[in-house]
């Protein structure tokens, strides 16, 4: 990802990623919750199984359940550092 790169921009590339492969995007699978900031929740093209997906494109592991999804995600957003600088850091509120 290039520095002036924003968080949302990235994640729309991810979550393309994942559409082409066959996958949608289901975060108001949630309703009122959101998924942590930078994340996606995808449906699978079977319509069975979620995973979580960010702006790094990393994925989660696949679950029947998306509560258990989101909760990964939280976890996972929860370890990743922060960035302190540059266009992630504004987007996340931590410059």
């Amino acid at each position: 990802m290039t520095e002036d790169a924003s968080l949302p921009d990235a994640l729309d590339v991810s979550v393309s990623y994942a559409t082409r492969l066959g996958g949608r995007r289901a975060d108001e699978a949630l309703g009122a919750v959101k998924m942590p900031y930078g994340y996606a929740l995808i449906l699978d093209d079977d319509d069975l199984y979620y995973h979580w997906i960010n702006y790094l494109g990393q994925e989660g592991r696949q679950h029947l359940n998306r509560w258990a999804v989101y909760r990964m995600a939280k976890l996972n957003a929860s370890h990743h550092l922060a960035p302190t600088h540059g266009p992630l850091a504004v987007a996340t509120g931590n410059s």
